[in-house]
């Protein structure tokens, strides 16, 4: 049986990180870096709250590749998806330290994550509470 109160709890943190990165998206520019993290952070947070749901292991890591592959079994499609947009993991670091940045981030390229971790939101949120 799924454990509904942590996955709830999931979620919650999720949809804060999603309103935060909006928030600092709202800004402007120089929030770029923060609201990039925090994009990741909702898709993370999102899919450990999906396998929470389907009792499996919550990885204590920041790869959206690893996780998701968790999550093959039990819904292809949501995985695909997540796969789709891997790219992500990458900010959950990469932008945190001053010689960790390969290639400048635009305010286009933080934009375009925070909408795909709205997205994996989404499809992680309905298979999880769609039914009830």
């Amino acid at each position: 049986m799924a454990n509904l109160k942590m996955t709830k709890e999931w979620f919650k943190l999720a949809v804060r990180d999603l309103k935060t990165a909006k928030a600092l998206i709202n800004f402007g520019p120089e929030h770029k870096y923060a609201a990039a993290y925090f994009a990741q952070q909702c898709a993370e947070k999102s899919i450990k709250g999906y396998l929470t749901f389907c009792n499996l292991r919550v990885a204590k890591t920041h790869d959206l590749e690893v996780l998701a592959n968790q999550l093959l079994p039990h819904d292809p499609m949501t995985t695909r998806l997540i796969l789709k947009n891997k790219f992500l993991s990458e900010l959950a670091v990469i932008y945190r330290y001053p010689d960790a940045e390969k290639k400048t981030l635009t305010m286009k390229k933080t934009i375009q994550s925070k909408d795909k971790a709205n997205l994996i939101y989404d499809a992680c949120y309905q298979a999880c509470f769609s039914k009830q």
